[in-house]
């Protein structure tokens, strides 16, 4: 593992300081299916339901300006069946200020150059990902307006990751903490780590190596609550906050009393067609803009 893994002993503790998304870019899933996706969430015996996977886009949608944020629309491409996927496209981290990303394989040139046209068409200042470097939008988590999370893939040698760190903390003053996982089924940080609008965290632990699990411990000033695999597998992390309330899937009972102990509603929504491809309901959500806003 990289030096980058290491959290860094100068940077001051992570504490509470909520917040929360108001605004959304979504993409229809007109063009989703799971055809060039590479990652052990797939079945490739199991094709998406094209219709049912629009009704589960559908209500998510609903849920989202219901607990009161807005939601944008960027057309979606046939060329990129991911494009659904709008969490992995940039990182907005500062008011008007993104980040366009680059994915492993063939979605990083078509995406980037959209998502790219329609944030400048916005009014965002943007810069895009060098081509040398890839990196998932969903191995970016923000805890605080200046703080943030970012993955490392089993394997990954961290070059990608050192240089948006260093961009986003010479760009906006923001911090990285790197965060190392080690569970292939678990490759993108939002999956093993969820972010409860600054004031808690989902965390679950099998995912990431014990360096990170004690980083988050000692050093990230928030109340952790424990995902337990089966709650995992509904992609209970992959959370968006709005306000006070809280979109997941269909996690326990028990987990959803967790969350509403920390002062939020929960929301339980089967997206269960966009799990063939590894993703949940903030994977299909990028937050443009938020409420202090701070970025």
């Amino acid at each position: 593992m990289i030096e980058a893994s290491q959290p860094s002993t100068e940077a001051s503790p992570i504490a509470h300081q909520p917040f929360a998304a108001t605004e959304f870019l979504m993409c229809p899933p007109t063009h989703y299916t799971t055809s060039f996706f590479l990652n052990p969430w797939l079945r490739y015996w199991e094709d998406v339901d094209p219709a049912l996977a629009r009704e589960q886009w559908a209500q998510l949608k609903r849920t989202i300006e219901q607990c009161g944020a807005s939601v944008r629309l960027i057309e979606p491409l046939a060329e990129s069946p991911a494009m659904v996927f709008t969490a992995d496209t940039a990182i907005v981290y500062a008011p008007k200020t993104a980040m366009v990303l680059r994915n492993d394989g063939p979605r990083s040139q078509i995406e980037a150059t959209s998502v790219q046209r329609w944030l400048a068409d916005d009014g965002f200042l943007t810069e895009v990902l060098p081509p040398a470097y890839t990196i998932d939008g969903g191995n970016v988590l923000r805890l605080a307006p200046d703080q943030y999370l970012i993955g490392l893939k089993p394997g990954s040698p961290g070059k990608s990751e050192r240089y948006v760190s260093r961009l986003v903390q010479r760009f906006a003053a923001s911090r990285m903490r790197p965060i190392a996982l080690h569970d292939r089924r678990f490759l993108h940080l939002d999956t093993v780590v969820g972010n409860l609008g600054g004031r808690a965290l989902l965390t679950f632990w099998e995912g990431m190596l014990p360096i990170s699990r004690d980083y988050l411990a000692t050093e990230v000033e928030l109340p952790t609550i424990a995902v337990a695999q089966e709650d995992a597998e509904r992609f209970a992390c992959n959370c968006i906050t709005i306000g006070n309330h809280i979109i997941t899937g269909l996690v326990s009972d028990e987990l959803a009393s967790q969350i509403e102990a920390v002062g939020f509603k929960v929301h339980r929504l089967d997206m269960s067609e966009f799990y063939k491809a590894g993703g949940g309901a903030k994977c299909l959500t990028l937050p443009l803009a938020y409420g202090n806003d701070q970025g």
